[in-house]
Order: structure tokens, then C-alpha cells, then sequence
């Protein structure tokens, strides 16, 4: 019973162990690191942006393209019953 509590005792010690820094060993690097996080963030919403609207753009075109290709079927089917 008594290796049960000291086993016990020294797994809670190893877990309840923190794995983040001292604050005597911090510096600005953390810092910074935070900073670029950001600028990659606003980096690729810029670039999500872009993309969304190059692809509303091309779904306008698609639609205009549909709705002149139906006009000019339907003319042809019309033109070409008369005759």
C-alpha cells in the first residue's frame, strides 16, 4: 500500500507539471510570433476575399451566359418553325 501512495504521488507531481515557460525565460519572441500570426491571418482573409470575389464574378458571367444562350435558342427555334 505504501509503493501505491508514493507511485500515486509521483504520477500526480509528473502530470500536475506545467510545460509553459517561466516568466523569468520570457522575451519578446512570443510577442512577435503573436504579431506575424496575425498578419498571416489578415494575409489570407485578403486572399479568401479575393477569391470569393472572383468566384461571384464568373458565377454573373455563367448566369448572363446561360440567359443569352436560352434567348438566342429560343429565337432560332422560333425562326426556324416560320420557315
Amino acid at each position: 500500500m505504501k509503493k501505491f501512495i508514493i507511485i500515486m504521488a509521483l504520477a500526480v507531481l509528473t502530470l500536475g507539471v506545467s510545460t509553459g515557460k517561466a516568466n523569468w525565460f520570457h522575451d519578446d519572441s512570443e510577442k512577435e510570433r503573436r504579431i506575424e500570426i496575425q498578419q498571416q491571418l489578415v494575409h489570407q482573409q485578403h486572399q479568401t476575399d479575393q477569391w470569393q470575389g472572383v468566384a461571384f464574378i464568373l458565377g454573373l458571367g455563367t448566369m448572363l451566359t446561360l440567359i443569352t444562350g436560352t434567348i438566342i435558342g429560343s429565337r432560332a427555334r422560333r425562326h426556324a418553325n416560320r420557315t
